[in-house]
């Protein structure tokens, strides 16, 4: 089985990140959800990390969709859905990613209120 899966990476190759395009670069950062069930990091260059509950896919950004971004899987990637783009609100950047409201502090946010929003 361990020589079917390598033959397979293999003859798949491996994917490549996707960096972020200019028109989304407010997604970048780390995003949590109130009760923090659901964490979100991606970076500039493509990188990517998701864990909802006790679910984490630590990969690539492999493709970007109108409706959101595709997360590096196997054996397909998994299309994570922005349904409320970033916006500030008060000094927290918030959006909704897969039905989930998650937010990401400003830097002034962070000086000031090292709490989440209520």
């Amino acid at each position: 089985m361990t020589v079917l899966w390598a033959f397979t990476i293999l003859a798949c190759g491996t994917p490549e990140p996707k960096a972020v395009p200019p028109v989304v670069t407010d997604y970048v950062g780390t995003w949590k959800s109130r009760d923090d069930t659901v964490r979100l990091v991606l970076t500039a260059d493509g990188h990517a990390q998701y864990t909802r509950g006790k679910w984490t896919n630590t990969g690539l950004v492999v493709g970007w969709e109108p409706e959101g971004f595709l997360l590096s899987a196997w054996p397909e990637p998994e299309l994570h859905k922005v349904l409320v783009t970033p916006h500030d609100v008060e000094g927290y950047w918030w959006m909704t990613v897969d039905d989930v409201e998650v937010w990401r502090q400003t830097t002034e946010a962070v000086m000031g209120v090292p709490k989440a929003p209520e």
